[in-house]
């Protein structure tokens, strides 16, 4: 066995327990001394799995890491919903003097949003700012989607106006921020100043004028989407069922759309018999290949 060799069995890879092998393997041959991409690979091999508890053993056996080692370990931890132990990771690194990069940052800020931690959230904005690093696009970016996505709309729009390179990602997480508070007029003026949208825009824009119940303007976006060939995500299609084209839209998802109903789109059917439909409601029902709560629903 040689490190050649482990690299390809790590490519193949695609059980805990092979996984397992292949790391004592690496340790055998003192292979995560001298190669911490290698362990890096492991790392993020340990995180597709699902699993922490190993990585951190792996962590442990590496050499002075480096800041990607760092950073693997600590984004492991945000994709097996371990985001408090992905701060601790990440003030660990800081406490080491070990000087942060933008992805390490990003890590910590996707930790911080998955937590809803205002607090620990501007902990790491101050870091940025002392590293200068608020001007890498992809740290603005992951700053404003971290401040819409826990309701601090003010703290969203300073770093948006701050920040000097704004791409469609600055711009749909500063119209996502304004959505989620159900704030129409200004995800209105962030949609028309954008210079260019893509199916994330459209979709965002569609679902706050549904909240809202602007039938007519919604349901005029919802058909300049399909006439630009933008792809509506399932959210999108509840919202304007909800408002006008229920049961039209029900029938057209899976042709015209290659979406299969889920649940939330039998549920949405109730309307059908809150508004005294039941035979509407009864046909519908006849339809449904699987749920319990929307019978319940239309019976009460």
């Amino acid at each position: 066995m040689n490190y050649k060799r482990l690299q390809i069995l790590l490519r193949q890879c695609n059980t805990l327990e092979f996984l397992k092998q292949i790391h004592a393997q690496a340790v055998t041959l003192g292979i995560l001394h001298h190669h911490q991409p290698f362990a890096c690979k492991l790392l993020n091999s340990y995180a597709k799995l699902g699993t922490s508890q190993e990585p951190n053993t792996l962590f442990s056996q590496i050499q002075n890491p480096d800041i990607v080692s760092w950073t693997c370990l600590i984004n492991l931890h945000v994709q097996v919903r371990e985001p408090r132990k992905a701060l601790w990771v990440f003030s660990r690194l800081i406490c080491r003097n070990i000087e942060p990069d933008s992805y390490s940052v990003v890590a910590a800020l996707s930790a911080c949003k998955c937590i809803k931690d205002l607090a620990c959230a501007r902990i790491v904005h101050g870091i940025i700012v002392r590293f200068s690093l608020a001007f890498d696009p992809i740290v603005g970016n992951a700053l404003i989607d971290m401040y819409s996505k826990n309701k601090d709309i003010e703290s969203t729009e300073k770093v948006f106006k701050c920040m000097e390179c704004k791409d469609i990602a600055s711009w749909n997480s500063l119209l996502n921020g304004f959505a989620m508070v159900n704030d129409l007029e200004s995800s209105r003026l962030v949609f028309d100043e954008m210079p260019q949208r893509n199916s994330v825009s459209w979709n965002a824009m569609i679902t706050v004028l549904c909240s809202r119940e602007e039938i007519v303007e919604a349901l005029e976006l919802f058909r300049e989407m399909k006439a630009g060939g933008e792809c509506c995500t399932v959210i999108t299609i509840v919202a304007v069922w909800l408002l006008v084209e229920g049961q039209r839209l029900f029938n057209r998802m899976n042709k015209f759309y290659g979406l299969q109903p889920k649940i939330e789109h039998y549920g949405c059917m109730v309307i059908f018999g809150r508004a005294g439909l039941l035979e509407e409601a009864k046909d519908f029902i006849e339809q449904m290949q699987s749920t319990g709560c929307c019978y319940l629903e239309i019976i009460t």
